[in-house]
């Protein structure tokens, strides 16, 4: 009796366990919540999701951003709620956001960012890679600040304002390359002589040439394999790409088909991807087209006998182009 009477008093006596700074900030933002003060609920959630990443959290940051009216921010949160729910086979919470989800695709505004040459750009200090395909960005409506920064260009910025849901504003990035001086200065002369001595040529022995061109032929066929392989591999970054984008539309049309559903990582790629792809298509076809030209212009072959200083025997081959 006296040892039960003491094992109560230590278990009495025992500090209750201190909650996790997320724990207090998820109960702040649920309390805020449910007052309607969605302006603190929003960063309670936010800051406890950032310190212990949980899928309920996740759904209620994602809600209260809907009450916020902060469709794309909101719309974002329960595609990846889609995603984490459908990895630990939590079926109800996958059908909460994904029916969210759904409601509020018609509602996301867009940034539709393009330029002449590959950049990458800040969306509200946000890398994005730009290209001559337009690259669709999610955004709230309200200012949005774009710049460009990369080293070789000049710097530019601009802010775009988008006034209304589910609005698509393009902005064409005027990417402009920085001239240095030293590119402007014209070449230096070469060196003029003053010696009257006429040229020197040297004189090719008999069945050598002075200049070995089977270095073409062997460099054309190394061309043509590159050639092809880098085709080959722009070909299928581009099927991805098409594919990828295709089920992307879907998936903004509110397909409620999850297998259409396109994950954070491979809308990433898309957004530079096809790019890459498009810019191997050319050097695959350049190398290609330089391969061949190497390889069929070679006019004669020319084989003669030569015999080395050690007395060893053996064939000179060498082409005329």
């Amino acid at each position: 009796m006296i040892v039960v009477m003491i094992v109560s008093m230590l278990a009495a006596d025992a500090p209750a366990p201190t909650p996790s700074e997320a724990a207090v900030l998820f109960d702040q933002g649920r309390a805020a919540f449910k007052a309607d003060d969605f302006e603190k609920a929003c960063p309670a959630f936010a800051r406890s999701y950032e310190l212990e990443p949980v899928l309920g959290t996740l759904l209620n940051w994602a809600t209260c951003l809907e009450k916020q009216k902060r469709f794309a921010s909101a719309w974002l949160r329960f595609n990846d709620a889609v995603t984490w729910a459908q990895r630990t086979h939590e079926a109800e919470r996958e059908q909460f956001a994904r029916d969210h989800a759904k409601t509020l695709r018609p509602s996301v505004s867009w940034l539709a960012f393009t330029s002449s040459v590959e950049v990458e750009v800040l969306v509200d200090d946000k890398p994005v890679h730009v290209s001559s395909i337009a690259v669709p960005v999610p955004v709230d409506v309200g200012s949005h600040r774009a710049r460009l920064e990369q080293s070789g260009f000049e710097p530019w910025s601009s802010t775009v304002e988008v006034q209304k849901a589910g609005q698509t504003v393009t902005v064409v990035v005027p990417a402009k390359r920085v001239v240095f001086a030293e590119q402007l200065a014209p070449p230096p002369m070469p060196p003029v002589s003053t010696s009257s001595a006429p040229p020197v040529t040297r004189q090719a022995a008999p069945g050598v040439q002075t200049e070995t061109h089977m270095g073409r032929l062997t460099g054309g066929v190394t061309l043509i394999i590159s050639g092809s392989l880098i085709s080959i591999a722009a070909g299928a970054g581009l099927a991805w790409s098409f594919s990828t984008y295709d089920l992307l539309q879907k998936q903004r049309a509110g397909s409620p088909n999850p297998e259409l559903n396109v994950s954070r990582e491979d809308f990433a790629r898309l957004q530079w991807v096809p790019a890459v792809s498009w810019v191997g298509v050319g050097v695959g076809a350049a190398a290609l087209i330089t391969g061949i030209v190497l390889a069929t212009t070679s006019k004669s072959v020319v084989v003669s006998p030569t015999v080395g200083p050690n007395g060893t025997s053996g064939l000179v081959v060498s082409g005329r182009f």
